[in-house]
């Protein structure tokens, strides 16, 4: 993937982030979303609980964190020092970054399935939408150089989508917190693939010596 391309989806993606940001601070409650959300609970009823909640681990540290060491091991073994430094990244947005920015923007969830727990209850921007996007884009990079570029981009796509659809589900996301934990996720990790890139360092697989 060039480094212009790359630019160009950090640019669109930081935009975007921004603008959903902006509303939300403007803006909240931002207008017919909260009914957006009941209408979606309303639908799925509660038959459709345990699938999204088992959906919905694929963005959580049970599953991403293995993922986050094998990439690094490989990059280790591989010496690809570049990627590795955008995998360290990736997970400091994660487990880091975002939690930070959900403190800072204090969006209550919208709370309307009880018996869910969720980890914090903070939903701005959505902590599943940033972890699977960010894995998700990750992958996509590293496979670009490869045939498997396309399986592996549908499939990360949709596995992203079914993450966020399975937290409107369980009704503890709006789907501005889902907007924005995607952009965000893409936005960084597409823009230190850019900045890589600029300094002639890819940071894919062919980044060994």
């Amino acid at each position: 993937m060039s480094r212009s391309t790359l630019a160009a989806v950090a640019t669109a993606a930081t935009v975007a982030f921004a603008l959903t940001a902006l509303v939300v601070a403007l803006a909240e409650p931002v207008p017919g979303e909260r009914g957006v959300v009941e209408a979606i609970t309303d639908a799925a009823g509660r038959s459709l609980d345990d699938p999204a909640r088992a959906i919905g681990t694929a963005g959580t540290a049970w599953v991403l964190a293995p993922l986050a060491v094998a990439l690094a091991a490989w990059a280790v073994a591989r010496r690809a020092w570049p990627l590795l430094g955008v995998v360290v990244a990736t997970a400091a947005l994660v487990w880091l970054v975002n939690p930070a920015l959900k403190r800072l923007f204090s969006r209550d969830r919208p709370g309307l399935r009880e018996l869910v727990e969720p980890t914090s209850r903070w939903s701005f921007p959505a902590g599943h939408a940033v972890a699977s996007a960010a894995f998700a884009t990750l992958l996509v990079i590293v496979a670009w150089p490869t045939r498997t570029r396309w399986p592996v981009t549908i499939g990360a796509a949709v596995a992203v989508l079914l993450v966020g659809a399975s937290r409107l589900v369980l009704g503890v996301h709006y789907p501005t917190d889902l907007v924005a934990g995607w952009a965000l996720a893409v936005a960084v990790v597409t823009g230190l693939g850019a900045w890589l890139l600029a300094r002639g360092r890819a940071p894919g697989p062919h980044s060994g010596p």
